[in-house]
């Protein structure tokens, strides 16, 4: 695996203080996929791992997924 690591996008979701329509999963969601978008790479075919990192003191959650393929 290369130690090599680049920033090629960016998405985020507007913030808001409380979300009970949607969970923190589904904005993270929304966010990568824009991020994507923004870099013009599809990420089952041009993304070789994932790191997402969520914190919520309330709901007791710091990084919530690793994935390496």
């Amino acid at each position: 695996m290369s130690n090599r690591v680049a920033i090629v996008g960016i998405g985020y979701t507007p913030f808001r203080p409380l979300t009970p329509e949607v969970s923190y999963k589904e904005l993270m969601y929304e966010a990568a996929v824009r991020a994507y978008e923004d870099a013009g790479v599809n990420p089952r075919r041009d993304v070789q791992s994932f790191v997402t990192v969520a914190e919520d003191f309330i709901e007791g959650t710091i990084i919530s997924t690793v994935r390496f393929e």
